[in-house]
C-alpha cells in the first residue's frame, strides 16, 4: 500500500487502513471477506442475513402459495426463514419484527390483506370431493322422495317477498 507518496509494506491487518483512507472497519472488512454474501438491494443500510437470492425464493414460495390458495401468515413466513438460515449454517438470524420490516421493505410486491375470517367447518368444506359427496348425497334424497318435475321445467322456485 502507498501512504503519503510511499510505498509501506503489506498490510496484514484492516484497521491500519481505516484511518489513512477514512472507510470504516466494517466497510473494509465486509469487501476484503471471501464468500460474503453481496448486497442484491438497492439504497443505503445493511445488506440482509438471508441473502437476495434466498429472499427470492421465499417471495416465490410466498407467491406460489397465495396462488394455490393458501396464504401464509407473517408468522410462517418468519419461521420459515428462520429454518432456512439455520440450515445454510446462520445461527445469529433472527426473523424478528425488524426483519419483518426490512423483508417488506425490499420486496414491496408482497401486500398484506385481511380477509373476513371463514369457520373452520366451511374452510374444511371446501374442496372438490366434499362437493361432490354433496351433490351425490342431493341427488340419492331427490331420487328417494320421488320428486319430478315437468321437461323444460326447473326446481327452482321464486318467491317475491313484499
Amino acid at each position: 500500500m502507498v501512504i503519503n507518496g510511499t510505498m509501506t509494506e503489506k498490510i496484514t491487518d484492516v484497521k491500519v487502513v481505516c484511518a489513512p483512507t477514512k472507510i470504516r472497519y466494517n466497510t473494509l472488512r465486509n469487501h476484503i471477506t471471501p464468500g460474503r454474501i453481496k448486497k442484491t438491494s438497492f439504497g443505503c443500510g445493511p445488506r440482509s442475513l438471508l441473502g437476495g437470492a434466498t429472499e427470492q425464493h421465499i417471495v416465490e414460495y410466498i407467491v406460489w402459495m397465495d396462488e394455490e390458495g393458501w396464504p401464509l401468515s407473517w408468522r410462517r413466513i418468519r419461521i420459515i426463514a428462520r429454518d432456512i438460515a439455520r440450515k445454510n449454517g446462520i445461527l445469529d438470524f433472527s426473523a424478528s419484527n425488524r426483519w419483518k420490516k426490512g423483508f417488506k421493505r425490499r420486496h414491496p410486491e408482497l401486500s398484506t390483506r385481511l380477509a373476513e375470517n371463514l369457520e373452520r367447518t366451511r374452510v374444511g368444506g371446501i374442496n372438490k370431493h366434499q362437493i361432490q359427496k354433496y351433490f351425490d348425497i342431493l341427488e340419492s334424497k331427490i331420487t328417494l322422495c320421488h320428486f319430478k318435475w315437468e321437461e323444460g321445467a326447473s326446481p327452482i322456485t321464486n318467491i317475491q317477498i313484499r
